[in-house]
């Protein structure tokens, strides 16, 4: 059967015997490659999407909870004109980085559950904002009691649902998260093991090869000796 390898000359035999090991170094390495690309990948999105939302989130539960603190303290001012105008001034600030942040976060929604999460952080948080309105408005025309009994009624409960919210969208990034750098460890270990078995194997089958070649060569000299 190994008739056509026999009859080669030696230097035939040996880039054949090299260039056998060598496909199985190439072999090795387009394997290596893949599977690095692969954690290059899931590294990505760690650093990328992932990362970012988990930050975006953040810092709109930030914009929210610091609008309603500002919130709270026009209440605590309402006969000090300039703090007055402090908190209000902060209530703004805590709108537009809550503008700016939901438009960063938006684009990095990629999931169906994440984004039915965060739909309903937006309804909640827009009837928060709807009733603050109307909390305002009673401050402005010094309704004073009634705008303190929005504020420890429907105001603040609309608050801690809207904090739920953006919280349980929170929980659901740190679970991708999880399971990015799960899969991500997964994936580490397989190609680790692949490589090493198949290092194992190239080095085994080397050896194999080169003491069978070295027979095959060896014999036809002995051969010629005995003669």
């Amino acid at each position: 059967k190994m008739k056509w390898y026999m009859n080669k000359k030696i230097s035939a035999k040996l880039i054949l015997a090299f260039a056998f090991v060598l496909a199985f170094t190439a072999i090795l390495g387009v394997f290596s490659v893949r599977e690095l690309g692969l954690v290059r990948a899931t590294a990505q999105e760690l650093g990328g999407n992932e990362m970012k939302g988990v930050n975006e989130i953040n810092q709109i539960t930030a914009a929210v909870s610091n609008y309603h603190i500002a919130e709270m303290n026009l209440l605590i001012s309402v006969a000090d004109p300039e703090r007055r105008a402090q908190a209000q001034r902060g209530m703004q600030e805590e709108m537009e980085n809550l503008k700016n942040h939901k438009s960063l976060y938006a684009p990095l929604i990629d999931d169906p559950e994440e984004k039915r999460i965060y739909d309903g952080f937006l309804a909640n948080v827009a009837q928060y904002f709807s009733t603050s309105q109307k909390y305002q408005d009673l401050i402005r025309a010094n309704k004073v009691a009634e705008a303190s009994q929005l504020l420890e009624g429907d105001l603040s409960k609309q608050f801690f649902e809207s904090d739920k919210a953006i919280d349980d969208d929170a929980a659901f990034q740190q679970k991708m998260s999880d399971a990015a750098v799960e899969n991500s460890e997964q994936v580490y270990s397989t190609a680790r093991l692949w490589i090493i078995g198949i290092v194992v194997g190239n080095v085994i089958t080397g050896l194999l090869f080169a003491m069978w070649m070295a027979g095959v060569i060896s014999r036809p000299i002995q051969a010629v000796g005995v003669v």
